[in-house]
């Protein structure tokens, strides 16, 4: 009912201080995003098709044709963001996510599947999520687990493709899965972590955003209980955020002492400023940046539209494909190259 509620929030703030609304903005804008909704009739077609694109849990968008889930050669999985939903992130207005309509053509050996999570923060017609990241952390474990529980021989990659939020949640997923290793060395959650894993983060806050501490002073006008829990890692200088970054680094860095493959890093940052926020940049490049040795690439778009593509021949969906092709080249051995 995201569009509904901001849509009545956005009215009473007009009522309080005409000249000057863009907190009806705020939530949306650090997340998914959406154009300004004009009138009620399209916010609630708008809000419609919120609904007919959302739900929790992983959703499969495409499964090579031929073959057993063995013979795949990898498992791309897609994390939103906050506000943001498992098909609508990685859609335009009215049409099909581009990962099953694109990648599903690049890639037709792999599977695709996106996860969908509880990412409002305020919602007027019930309540908000009280889940921090890791707890969706670990239903994004728990879901691969499944997924590959009846599937002892597949050893296929993960890739995570994530935007905002959703990198951090990613993040905190392979950390899950070492510890998870360490636990019960035979587990499902063990191959995962001893596999290939790779992240595309598409404008994720490590450094944090501005913005989310705005964001949080306007729960207060929700009547309902607000899930600060993910506007506040979202802020700079959260504990909770370097905690995260620290615990990913670590586990990265663990591998090769192992004897297992590295994992795979490539960030990208939003070239664009987002107009309804006074044209600034959301998750500006310093911010994107997972780490020194992982600078990031510019996607010419908003933060809320840098995961949506139109066709193959854009720029950064080109780029995209090229290391996607190149990490699972690498999964694959030398005699597969």
């Amino acid at each position: 009912m995201r569009f509904r509620s901001i849509l009545c929030r956005g009215f009473w703030n007009r009522q309080r201080n005409p000249a000057n609304d863009t907190s009806s903005e705020d939530f949306r804008e650090i997340g998914d995003g959406s154009s300004t909704t004009a009138t009620v009739t399209e916010a609630l077609e708008k809000n419609k098709d919120q609904r007919k694109k959302g739900g929790l849990g992983l959703l499969e968008l495409h499964k090579p044709s031929e073959g057993s889930p063995n013979d795949i050669s990898a498992d791309i999985v897609f994390v939103h963001g906050l506000t943001g939903g498992r098909e609508s992130t990685w859609s335009r207005p009215q049409s099909e996510p581009w990962p099953k309509t694109l990648l599903a053509k690049s890639l037709p050996n792999c599977r695709i599947s996106t996860f969908g999570y509880d990412a409002e923060v305020v919602n007027i017609c019930k309540m908000a999520s009280q889940c921090n990241v890791r707890d969706h952390a670990r239903k994004l474990v728990q879901a691969l687990t499944v997924l590959r529980e009846e599937e002892p021989n597949n050893r296929a990659p993960i890739i995570f493709i994530a935007h905002s939020l959703g990198g951090l949640i990613c993040e905190d997923a392979i950390v899950l899965l070492q510890k998870d290793s360490l636990a019960a060395p035979t587990s499902t959650s063990s191959r995962l972590w001893m596999g290939h894993l790779s992240m595309m983060l598409l404008g994720v806050p490590h450094g944090g955003t501005a913005l989310a501490t705005r964001a949080e002073s306007l729960t207060v006008l929700f009547p309902r209980p607000a899930n600060k829990n993910l506007l506040h890692v979202l802020k700079k200088d959260n504990e909770l955020l370097s905690r995260i970054q620290e615990d990913c680094h670590a586990a990265i860095n663990s591998r090769p002492m192992l004897g297992l493959s590295p994992i795979h890093v490539k960030c990208f940052f939003e070239e664009l400023p987002t107009r309804e926020l006074n044209s600034r940049q959301i998750v500006p490049r310093s911010s994107a940046q997972f780490s020194p040795a992982h600078p990031p690439l510019a996607i010419y778009a908003n933060h809320a539209d840098m995961g949506k593509f139109e066709d193959a021949n854009n720029e950064t969906y080109k780029t995209i494909v090229t290391y996607l092709k190149r990490w699972i080249r690498e999964a694959a051995g030398p005699n597969e190259q």
